[in-house]
């Protein structure tokens, strides 16, 4: 144990080994201080061949800070801001095979006011995006564990971000997870989907109405991006926006203000917007179908979900969570067989892959209820 854990107090000392999963701690230049038995036998290093080491040695085989590859790195959060955080990685472990774990992180004051980092880190099977009201991303393929890094990066930050990817990728969830990850998590999270509009009412939607500002307006109406002021905004199919409707999106994106349809108030809102399109962005900009300037205001952070298609090793785990859920509905026990999960990795899915991947589970197992009862 380093002289500076000893020297804080008994209760870090002991904190490091009161741990049954692994601990360690690591100091503002990510040198390894303190680390536990669970820790040494995870990554097979001893305590005397680990501390002093840089913690990305250790549990990444790397010579450079993860956040050099895009992970969500917990240091920054703790020693930039203070605060813990959790968030999901890839390690080494002692025979050199790579596992996803959840590293939950904290800060922890020395008795000389020394910030240093408190990492509890936990083995996962398979990687678990959650989300508040139950719902869920579920993968453990290098491409599924990249987005949502990726999603985790855009959580840490305040920029617009344009999620990209084919219908059916989960851009919903993806904007959620981003919004309840960030530091606008416990404020309002509106969904608006741009193809469902008319001309007309865009602008009274968005921005809500003063009372009588048209035939059959009754009263004040408040626009979606005043309920969602100090929150997040999720503007689904945003590539199907007609021109007039994107100059008026702009307006307030740019400015940060707006009025009532009928009003004479400009109102501020304080919101940030995710996107999300289906459609190739840039090509419909250089083909004049949409504007540039608005292109450039909402992706400050391009996100591509990959189908499932392009995850094939996730297949198994989704489909044992999605029959898990219609069992838990049903109040059955069904299971699939290995060569079924094996069999389902080589069809060539849809692009709307969890809404089909749903529809033969439920089918199969309507079926199987009206032949049989299950084991």
């Amino acid at each position: 144990m380093d002289k500076r854990v000893e020297k804080t107090s008994i209760d870090l000392a002991s904190l490091v080994n009161s741990h049954e999963k692994p601990f360690v701690v690591i100091d503002k230049d990510y040198r390894i201080l303190a680390v536990n038995k669970a820790y040494e036998l995870e990554y097979g290093a001893s305590s005397e061949d680990a501390i002093g080491k840089m913690c990305y040695q250790i549990s990444h085989g790397n010579e450079h800070p993860c956040s050099v590859e895009g992970e969500d790195c917990p240091h920054d959060q703790v020693f930039n801001k203070g605060e813990a955080t959790v968030c999901a990685h890839v390690h080494c472990d002692a025979d050199k095979r790579m596992h996803h774990v959840k590293v939950s992180a904290f800060p922890l004051q020395g008795s000389n006011n020394e910030l240093f980092l408190g990492e509890c880190i936990e083995k996962i099977s398979s990687m678990d995006a959650h989300l508040p009201g139950g719902e869920r991303m579920v993968g453990e393929s290098a491409e599924f564990i990249a987005c949502v890094n990726q999603l985790n990066i855009a959580a840490s930050s305040d920029a617009p971000a344009l999620l990209l990817g084919e219908t059916g990728t989960g851009k919903e969830l993806a904007a959620e997870f981003i919004h309840q990850h960030s530091s606008r998590s416990s404020e309002p999270f509106q969904i608006i989907d741009s193809t469902v509009f008319t001309e007309n009412l865009f602008e009274s939607e968005m921005f809500g109405h003063a009372n009588g500002a048209y035939t059959g307006s009754v009263g004040e109406k408040q626009g979606l991006f005043e309920l969602a002021d100090g929150g997040t905004i999720f503007l689904d199919e945003v590539g199907d926006l007609p021109a007039s409707q994107q100059a008026k999106l702009l307006r307030v994106l740019e400015s940060g203000e707006y009025r009532r349809v009928g009003g004479k108030k400009t109102r501020k809102v304080n919101v940030r917007i995710i996107c999300a399109t289906n459609r190739h962005l840039w090509e419909s900009v250089t083909a004049g179908d949409f504007r540039e300037d608005l292109y450039y205001r909402i992706a400050c952070l391009n996100i591509r979900l990959p189908s499932l298609r392009d995850r094939l090793d996730d297949v198994p785990v989704l489909a044992k969570t999605l029959l898990d859920g219609i069992n838990r509905t049903m109040h059955s026990s069904y299971h699939l067989l290995p060569d079924a999960y094996e069999h389902l990795k080589t069809y060539q899915y849809p692009a709307t892959s969890g809404s089909f991947v749903i529809s033969c589970l439920s089918r199969q197992h309507a079926v199987t209820i009206g032949a049989s009862t299950p084991p």
